[in-house]
C-alpha cells in the first residue's frame, strides 16, 4: 500500500497540530511481518487496555508479544 510507517502514541496524549509530541513516535516500517491478535482486553472507555499478538510460520501460532496501555 506504500505505507512508510506507524505513528505511536500514549491514549492520554492530546493531539497537537503541526507537532510530535514526545508521546507521539513514528515507527518507520522497514522489515514487514504479518501479525494476528490473539486476544484483547478492552478498559472502560471503550478502548483497548492490553493486546496480545502472534504470528504464523506455516501452521504454527507463535507469540510476539503484548501491549497494556499504562
Amino acid at each position: 500500500m506504500g505505507f512508510e510507517g506507524v505513528v505511536a502514541k500514549r491514549k492520554e496524549s492530546p493531539y497537537q497540530p503541526g507537532e510530535r509530541s514526545k508521546d507521539w513516535v513514528k515507527l518507520k516500517l522497514e522489515l514487514q511481518q504479518e501479525f494476528v491478535i490473539g486476544g484483547h482486553r478492552p478498559d472502560s472507555s471503550n478502548s483497548l487496555d492490553a493486546l496480545l499478538v502472534g504470528f504464523y510460520e506455516g501452521k504454527k501460532l507463535h507469540f510476539a508479544g503484548r501491549f497494556e496501555a499504562d
